[in-house]
């Protein structure tokens, strides 16, 4: 918990005090990027254990503060549970202007989770998370970041809640 607070302080501490901005480039722009997941509630309850994580965002820049985004992801948690499916959501730029700008983001998913070979309904839930962008290159920038996902995957036998964290670093290109 101490070195949670203390990652977002200092992300906070460097966004207030970074110089002026490169100018990011055009208004499209892909993010990859990879992490670890960390399982909640009753994941963490039926048996899921940390894992990797991997997806891919189209990003379209709607205004220097907002950006829209869609794509697609894999939560693996164990050799028994996975997660994989799509998001969209509306990333949120507060500080835009700056080297370092953090973010904060919200959107909708659709995944199915493998539970021990058994795959779910599509389950709809949401997702929420926070970071910041360290621009490397006005079109390169590094995206460290962290994630909540929440929803019911729906089995033939019965329902999982899938709460789930994800600590990530991503690269993000701007394309034109």
């Amino acid at each position: 918990m101490k070195r949670r607070n203390a990652f977002f302080a200092s992300l906070i501490l460097t966004a207030l005090t970074a110089g002026s901005a490169m100018a990011q480039t055009g208004r499209v722009a892909l993010e990859g990027r990879g992490g670890f997941t960390l399982p909640q509630n009753s994941l963490k309850a039926d048996g899921a254990s940390s894992g990797f994580s991997a997806g891919l965002d189209v990003m379209y820049n709607l205004h220097r503060h907002f950006t829209g985004y869609a794509g697609v992801s894999r939560d693996e948690f164990d050799g028994e549970f996975s997660s994989q499916g799509m998001q969209a959501g509306l990333k949120i730029l507060p500080l835009a202007g700056s080297s370092v700008l953090p973010w904060v983001s919200a959107g909708a998913i659709g995944q199915k989770l493998n539970a021990g070979g058994a795959n779910s309904d599509l389950g709809i839930g949401l997702e929420a998370g926070g970071g910041a962008d360290f621009e490397v290159s006005p079109q390169f920038t590094i995206t460290p970041g962290v994630r909540y996902r929440a929803y019911t995957a729906g089995f033939d036998v019965g329902e999982i809640s899938a709460h789930y964290l994800t600590v990530m670093l991503g690269a993000h290109l701007h394309l034109r």
